[in-house]
C-alpha cells in the first residue's frame, strides 16, 4: 500500500471512530451512536418537576411504553449504556435535587421516521418527531431532524414549562354545574375555553382540608378549560380550609370568595392575579400568610377585614387606592409598604392595626375618615399632596408622639387626633393656620395636650397662630428653623 493510501485509510478510520461510526460485515460505514433525547420540565412556578419518581410519566416509542427509571438502563446488547427512559441528576446540591430526563432507545444505525410521545402526569401529551436518513456506504454522517408537536425543532434538547405531576381533573355535569368531585365550575367563555370555580362539594365539608390546590385546567368532554377566576362567595364560610394555592391562570378573586374561612392560615397567589374582590378574605381570622403579587392592580374594600393574624403586607406598584376598611382590625399587622402609585387611602383602611410607622408616598391626595384610628403609630407625616386631614384620621392612637402637617393643609377635621394624649410635637407648615375644631369631645386635638405639646410654625407665622381663635389654646409655640 502506498504511503498516500495508507494515510487516507488511517484518516478515514479515525474519522469513523470520532463520529461514532463503524464498518459493518459488508464493509459499509454506518452510524451506531445512540440518539439521546434530553428533556427539561418545570411547573408554573419554574421549579423542576423531574425526579427519579415521577408517578404517571411514560413515553411511547415504536409501540412500546417506557416508565421513568433512576439512572441509565442497560437494554441494548451493544454499547450497553444510556438506553431506556431515565433520569440524570444535574445539580445534586440543590434542594430538591435537579434532574433532567433522557431517552436513548433510538437506534442511530438506521433510517427512521418515528414519533416519540411524552405522556405527562397531568394528562397532557407532547409529540417529538425524529427523522434520520441517508445511511449508505459512502457517507459517514447522516441527516437528522426534529419536530415538536409538528413544528421544526433545533437539536435533541427539549424544554417544557407549566407541567404538573397531577392529572388534569375531569369535570362532569351535575345539578350544581360541572364538578370534578371536589370543586364546582361554570363555563365563562366557551370560545376561549375558560371556567371559574363556583363552589365546593361535600368532600370539603367532612374534614379539615390541610391543603387545597385549585387546578389551572379541567377537562370537560375531553376539552381543556382554563380556570381563570374564583366566583363571588365560592368558598364562603368553608371553615375546613387551612391552606390554599391558586394557579397562575387565576386572574380574579371574586367578592367574598373566602369570606369567613376562619381556619384559613396560608394563601399562595401566583403572578397573574389582577383583582382581589370586596371582602375576599373577610374575617379570615387565622390568615397569617398571604402574598399580594405584583400583577394585582385592584384590591377591594374590606378585602382583609379582621384578618387578625396578618402581620405584614406589601401593596404592589399599580395599585392606586387602598379602599375603605381594607385592613380594618388586622390587629397583628405591623409592617405595611405602600407603592408610589398610590393616590388615596380609604376610610378606616388601617384602623386598629399594629403599625408603628408608615411611609405615605407623595402623590397620595386623600386620607379617609379614621384611616389610622386606634393604630400603634408613634409618628405620622402627612404628604404635601394632601390638603385635608379628615375626621378621626388618627383618633385613639395612644402611642402617637409626633405629627407633621404639610404646608397645603387647610383643615383638620373633627376628632382627627382626639385621644392622642401623648403628642408632644406638632410640626405645622402652613403659613395660614388650618381650621381646627376646639371641643372637649371629638376636637381636632385632645384638650389634654394644649399645655404639653409644642407647635412648630413657619417663620413669621407665630402671631397668626397665637391670635387664631382655636390655635391660641396651645401654650407652646416655636418657629421652624
Amino acid at each position: 500500500m502506498s504511503m498516500k493510501k495508507a494515510l487516507f485509510a488511517i484518516t478515514a478510520l479515525a474519522s469513523a471512530f470520532l463520529c461514532g461510526c463503524e464498518r459493518n460485515n459488508y464493509g459499509k460505514i454506518v452510524d451506531w451512536s445512540p440518539v439521546n433525547i434530553v428533556i427539561y420540565a418545570t411547573d408554573s412556578q419554574g421549579n423542576s418537576i423531574i425526579s427519579p419518581d415521577m408517578p404517571g410519566m411514560t413515553l411511547t416509542f415504536q409501540g412500546e411504553t417506557y416508565t421513568v427509571q433512576d439512572g441509565p438502563m442497560h437494554t441494548k446488547a451493544y454499547l450497553a449504556q444510556m438506553y431506556g427512559l431515565y433520569t440524570q441528576a444535574i445539580d445534586t446540591t440543590a434542594s430538591p435535587r435537579q434532574y433532567k430526563l433522557c431517552f436513548g432507545e433510538i437506534d442511530g444505525a438506521k433510517d427512521m421516521d418515528e414519533d416519540i410521545t411524552l405522556n405527562w402526569p397531568d394528562g397532557t401529551t407532547d409529540v417529538i418527531h425524529y427523522h434520520c436518513s441517508d445511511h449508505n456506504e459512502s457517507k459517514i454522517t447522516v441527516k437528522r431532524s426534529w419536530k415538536l408537536n409538528g413544528r421544526e425543532h433545533s437539536g435533541n434538547t427539549f424544554y417544557f414549562s407549566n407541567k404538573s405531576l397531577k392529572p388534569i381533573p375531569v369535570a362532569t355535569l351535575s345539578d350544581q354545574g360541572y364538578s370534578d368531585g371536589n370543586l364546582y365550575y361554570a363555563i365563562t367563555s366557551a370560545d376561549n375555553h375558560e371556567v371559574q370555580v363556583t363552589g365546593y362539594g361535600q368532600s370539603l365539608l367532612s374534614d379539615v382540608v390541610g391543603y387545597l390546590e385549585i387546578p389551572s385546567e379541567i377537562l370537560i368532554d375531553s376539552t381543556k378549560y382554563e380556570c381563570t377566576a374564583i366566583q363571588d362567595s365560592a368558598f364562603k364560610n368553608c371553615n375546613q380550609l387551612r391552606n390554599v394555592t391558586l394557579p397562575q391562570s387565576i386572574k380574579i378573586i371574586g367578592n367574598a370568595s373566602f369570606w369567613g374561612c376562619r381556619n384559613l392560615a396560608t394563601v399562595l397567589l401566583s403572578d397573574g392575579v389582577t383583582e382581589i374582590g370586596n371582602s375576599a378574605f373577610f374575617e379570615c381570622q387565622d390568615l397569617a400568610n398571604i402574598n399580594i403579587p405584583e400583577s394585582v392592580t385592584n384590591i377591594g374594600q374590606r378585602a382583609f377585614y379582621e384578618c387578625f393574624r396578618l402581620s405584614s403586607t406589601t401593596i404592589p406598584e399599580g395599585v392606586k387606592e387602598i379602599k375603605d376598611e381594607t385592613f380594618y382590625r388586622c390587629n397583628d399587622l405591623a409592617t405595611v409598604i405602600l407603592p408610589d402609585s398610590l393616590k388615596s387611602i380609604g376610610s378606616y383602611a388601617f384602623s386598629s392595626c399594629a403599625i408603628t410607622s408608615i411611609d405615605i408616598p407623595e402623590g397620595v391626595t386623600s386620607i379617609g375618615e379614621g384611616a389610622f384610628e386606634g393604630s400603634k403609630l408613634t409618628a405620622i407625616s402627612i404628604p404635601q399632596s394632601v390638603t385635608l386631614i379628615d375626621k378621626y384620621t388618627c383618633r385613639y392612637c395612644y402611642d402617637l408622639t409626633s405629627v407633621a402637617i404639610p404646608s397645603g393643609i387647610t383643615s383638620i377635621g373633627e376628632g382627627a387626633f382626639d385621644g392622642d394624649v401623648f403628642i408632644r410635637s406638632i410640626i405645622c407648615e402652613p403659613t395660614t393656620p388650618p381650621s381646627i375644631i376646639l371641643s372637649n369631645m371629638n376636637g381636632s386635638f385632645s384638650v389634654y395636650i394644649y399645655h404639653l405639646a409644642t407647635v412648630f410654625v413657619p417663620a413669621g407665622s407665630m402671631d397668626a397662630y397665637k391670635n387664631d381663635d382655636n390655635w391660641k389654646n396651645f401654650v407652646n409655640f416655636e418657629e421652624l428653623q
